[in-house]
């Protein structure tokens, strides 16, 4: 008897964490996004405001901010550094494809940084200004969405993962 209350305890337990390990993909993706848009704030700021070359500005970034999308920024600039010929457009999609398995972006995220990596540092001032606003509008629109999802689907994995436990336990007794 107490062999079936410690079996259907850890079939419970082991439900739940895999409804809490689901869930908590919802909440990563909205802290990346939020991430990205720090990073690209910061970007902006050493770029229009700061002048800094974009190796630099981009290193600088990348120290300041946390997770893989830190990566984003440090490798971009490696890229750049190394003098093998790459365009800043090109450095950026590598990074960045090469990065999105390891995130929770979603791809239209990463069709909004393509297109952001595609004007990078290719124009003026001004114009690089309202690049960089079109793109934290963009991510803004996919984080709301992303903090909706969230709110709706964080508790379903929790809740499913308890009641799917509980039915199999229902099951096998």
């Amino acid at each position: 008897m107490v062999i079936k209350f410690v079996g259907a305890f850890l079939i419970i337990s082991a439900t739940t964490l895999i409804g809490y390990i689901y869930s908590n993909i919802y909440n990563l993706r909205v802290k990346e996004l939020r991430e990205l848009q720090y990073g690209i704030q910061m970007l902006e700021t050493e770029m229009v405001y700061g002048y800094s070359p974009l190796p630099e500005a981009l290193d600088s970034v990348s120290r300041r901010i946390s997770d893989n999308i830190s990566l984003l920024f440090s490798e971009t600039s490696k890229k750049l550094r190394s003098k093998n010929g790459l365009s800043v457009s090109e450095a950026w999609s590598l990074t960045l494809n090469a990065l999105m398995p390891k995130t929770s972006l979603t791809a239209v995220e990463r069709d909004i940084l393509l297109a952001f990596g595609e004007s990078l540092g290719t124009s003026d001032v001004k114009n690089q200004s309202r690049n960089f606003k079109l793109t934290l509008t963009l991510l803004k629109q996919e984080e709301l969405k992303a903090v909706e999802l969230r709110d709706k689907n964080v508790k379903m994995y929790r809740n499913l993962g308890f009641l799917f436990g509980l039915a199999l336990v229902i099951i096998l007794i």
